[in-house]
């Protein structure tokens, strides 16, 4: 499994080097955003919520599925890697985020951990529910099958985002919700990253490569 991490960690280096500066800005801005949950807020989690996406395209074109075949790990294993690595990319970003957004809230003079706590965790429910949707798609049709209902779900989130965040009042709503209650929506958020890696697994086992 470390031997696949490592490989996924350098080609989203190598790949990936603009999404990762898109996120450095976008995570600056965030400083400056009214809302708490602004489009420069949630736009970084879409584009690491990509990156495995785009990890698995690279390894379709470069016919790396066929050979991994003849490696010692199971299809399983596989897909696990893509799973962890969308994992650690997330709670990378989720780690900026409260960085970006304890300094925006102390420059305000507006600092409330209850705020900032329910702020992290709807982002952390985001990052995890874009993947889960995405990736038991891509496993069961392939890249170039499930390239177009990808793109159609990106589209389709980037609305929702975006609607959301030009929308002081909706957005004004969502964050005074109890705690709990962001607890209670992280929690159904992972459950269904768990039901998605093992569907995911499930497809790509059965799939001829």
């Amino acid at each position: 499994m470390k031997g696949l991490l490592l490989k996924d960690w350098y080609q989203t280096l190598k790949y990936c080097r603009t999404y990762l500066i898109i996120v450095l800005v976008f995570m600056a801005l965030g400083v400056f955003s009214q809302e708490d949950l602004g489009f420069t807020v949630v736009y970084p989690f879409l584009l690491g919520a990509m990156i495995p996406v785009n990890m698995i395209s690279y390894d379709t074109a470069s016919h790396w599925e066929s050979m991994s075949l003849t490696l010692p790990y199971t299809r399983g294993q596989i897909v696990s890697g893509k799973y962890v690595l969308c994992l650690c990319l997330q709670g990378v970003l989720l780690v900026l985020t409260a960085l970006s957004q304890t300094v925006r809230m102390c420059m305000r003079g507006s600092f409330s951990p209850e705020s900032l706590g329910l702020t992290l965790l709807i982002l952390a429910a985001m990052a995890l529910i874009v993947p889960s949707l995405m990736l038991p798609v891509i496993y069961k049709l392939g890249v170039e099958k499930g390239r177009m209902l990808y793109l159609a779900f990106i589209g389709l989130t980037f609305a929702i985002v975006g609607i959301t965040a030009t929308n002081a009042d909706a957005v004004g709503v969502e964050l005074r919700m109890p705690v709990y209650a962001g607890v209670a929506v992280l929690g159904i958020a992972a459950a269904l990253f768990a039901a998605s890696w093992l569907l995911s697994i499930r497809f790509y086992s059965k799939r001829e490569l």
